[in-house]
Order: C-alpha cells, then structure tokens, then sequence
C-alpha cells in the first residue's frame, strides 16, 4: 500500500487557486524563510510580493502540489 504524507486537498483548494499559487511564486521565486520572517518589517509591495510566494509554497507543500 503507498502511504500518502501530504493532508488529503480540501475543497476550497481548487485547481484555479493551485495556478494561481504557482504563478505567485513564478513571479516572486524567493519568499520569506521562517529566518526572514523572524526580522519582517513591512516597507512596501516587494514585501508583500514575497510574503504571499511564502504562502503558496506552504499551501502548495502541505498538500503535496508544489512542483519543483
């Protein structure tokens, strides 16, 4: 039997969302690490940019469907 390791993908994860994750993070391929978000200190859109590419990759990880 293949163990699965990622959480089942729930229903608000739809396809659409999931590419619009990817192209978040084509755009900005280096988000936050936890490092940087220990020292985060808002001063403008370029921030936001990388915090939301840091979210993509966590959801996109967490279901198993960051592609690399």
């Amino acid at each position: 039997m293949e163990s699965n390791m990622s959480s089942k993908r729930p229903e608000w994860l739809t396809d659409e969302l999931i590419d619009s994750f990817r192209e978040t993070l084509r755009q900005c391929p280096n988000p936050y690490t936890d490092e940087d978000m220990r020292h985060w200190q808002y001063d403008g859109e370029n921030d936001m940019l990388r915090r939301n590419a840091r979210t993509a990759k966590q959801i996109l990880t967490k279901y198993g469907l960051l592609e690399e």
